[in-house]
């Protein structure tokens, strides 16, 4: 199905349920956004651990040396063997502050990244459950090993697809109430989440928690810290699209973004031409910057 994400919000927005971000709210939640930021990165910083911008994140550090103007999200990537570092201590430093939901460990949390959420800020995404863990985020994407002999790369890879695949279909089955209304204002959006719900309650023979575990199992699987490729499955493009030789990705050089000193990896400019192609410098007219929708947004906590 051609831009799945930009059908959905379309049919949000002619249902007339979502709430459309204007300006002012946007730069609202920017603030907010690099407060999140500041406090990850003072765990980073203060424990030695890596971290990077990540897809769009980094396209506005290089780009724009800040958020792409019209952005509403600031997302990272991490290795998987920093993530694990990572967590434990942030959760002690800011546990009172943040939700922080975790694949496979958080219960009924049924996405392929970390969701660190601030929790005086409710916000609710399309595709988010209607739970009380709904806050303003930031995503951490894990980076994953992936192995060097090319066959258990491609078994590695396309565990990775089917299990990306199964997790849609839960959440489209999770959320079936509110796509079907919106599916009324797009067949093809109805068609395609009938078929994936379809699907789920195949799946949900087994218990969904299940699911989950064995997704984040499946994508960390490879233990070799020093394999030549890493990979994102979790990412925009997924696992064959976001794989990335170590030397150039691992390696991180500093930006700034808002003000403020960050990493990007040091091959940037191949990580962004594999995302967003050769132009990726070239500011895109007003006609193509995306408008970002919620379907709860609290504003009272972001003043």
């Amino acid at each position: 199905m051609a831009n799945l994400a930009s059908i959905l919000k379309k049919s949000c927005m002619d249902s007339g349920e979502c709430i459309v971000i204007d300006d002012e709210t946007l730069k609202l939640i920017q603030k907010k956004l690099l407060m999140i930021m500041e406090d990850i990165i003072s765990v980073c910083q203060e424990n030695g651990i890596d971290y990077q911008l990540s897809g769009g994140t980094a396209l506005g550090a290089v780009r724009h040396h800040g958020f792409i103007p019209w952005d509403d999200d600031i997302d990272l990537n991490m290795r998987r063997c920093e993530l694990e570092r990572f967590l434990p201590l942030f959760r002690e430093k800011f546990g009172d502050k943040y939700w922080i939901c975790v694949p496979g460990e958080t219960a009924d949390y049924d996405q392929m990244m970390v969701h660190i959420m601030l929790k005086n800020v409710r916000a609710r995404k399309l595709m988010e459950k209607n739970v009380e863990q709904c806050g303003l985020c930031i995503d951490i994407f894990p980076v994953e090993n992936t192995y060097n002999d090319p066959v258990r790369r491609y078994i590695h890879g396309m565990g990775c697809m089917w299990f990306r695949y199964v997790m849609s279909c839960l959440r489209f089955l999770s959320n079936a109430d509110e796509v079907l209304r919106f599916g009324k204002f797009n067949k093809e959006l109805e068609r395609y989440a009938k078929k994936r719900i379809h699907m789920a309650k195949f799946f949900t023979v087994i218990p969904q928690k299940k699911w989950f575990r064995w997704n984040a199992n499946w994508m960390k699987q490879c233990k070799n810290e020093k394999s030549k490729y890493v990979v994102i499955p979790s990412g925009q493009h997924q696992f064959f699209r976001e794989m990335y030789e170590r030397a150039w990705f691992c390696a991180s050089v500093c930006m700034t973004f808002e003000g403020r000193v960050v990493n990007v990896t040091e091959g940037y400019v191949q990580y962004l031409t594999i995302l967003y192609g050769n132009n990726y410098m070239e500011i895109p007219p007003e006609s193509k910057h995306e408008r970002h929708v919620m379907l709860e947004m609290e504003t009272e906590n972001l003043k």
